[in-house]
Formats: structure tokens, C-alpha cells, sequence
């Protein structure tokens, strides 16, 4: 998407990654260009050379970053403070 004051690409912005203690585990939570917030759950494996791997779909569109934050920590197992 461009912004068409400027003529620049907009690329969604990732606004807070959510770790486990391991930091082998995060949820992002994004800025899409619309406006809009997203979420999505990444891993990193030892036999992917410690490299972030996506782990699941893009989960919303949500209407804000709270809105998305709590989402996430409703429904990813290992965010859930039990």
C-alpha cells in the first residue's frame, strides 16, 4: 500500500512482541496499513537454526492494539497466566 502523501510503501508495523521466558516463543502485535492490528504467533527451533518460524495464522483484524493484545493473551496456551 502507498501512502499517498508521499508516495511511500506502508508495510504493516510490529508494535509489541509477547515472550515466553525461554524467548523461544512470541506473539507480534501489528500495525496493519489500514489501521487495523493483527497478531501472530512465531517459534524458534534449534533445528531451524534459531531462526523465528511462523506459527499459525495472522489472527483479527482487531480494532486496537489493546483490542489485539488481549485477544492474543486469551488465546495462545502459553501467554495465559493460570
Amino acid at each position: 500500500m502507498n501512502d499517498s502523501n508521499s508516495g511511500q510503501v506502508v508495510r504493516p508495523k510490529v508494535l509489541d512482541s509477547l515472550h515466553n521466558e525461554r524467548v523461544d516463543k512470541c506473539v507480534d502485535i501489528i500495525l496493519k496499513p489500514d489501521g487495523s492490528f493483527v497478531y501472530k504467533e512465531f517459534r524458534k527451533d534449534v533445528e531451524d537454526q534459531g531462526r523465528w518460524q511462523v506459527n499459525g495464522p495472522e489472527m483479527g483484524p482487531f480494532p486496537t492494539q489493546e483490542a489485539a493484545t488481549l485477544a492474543a493473551l486469551e488465546a495462545v496456551p502459553w501467554l495465559r497466566r493460570d
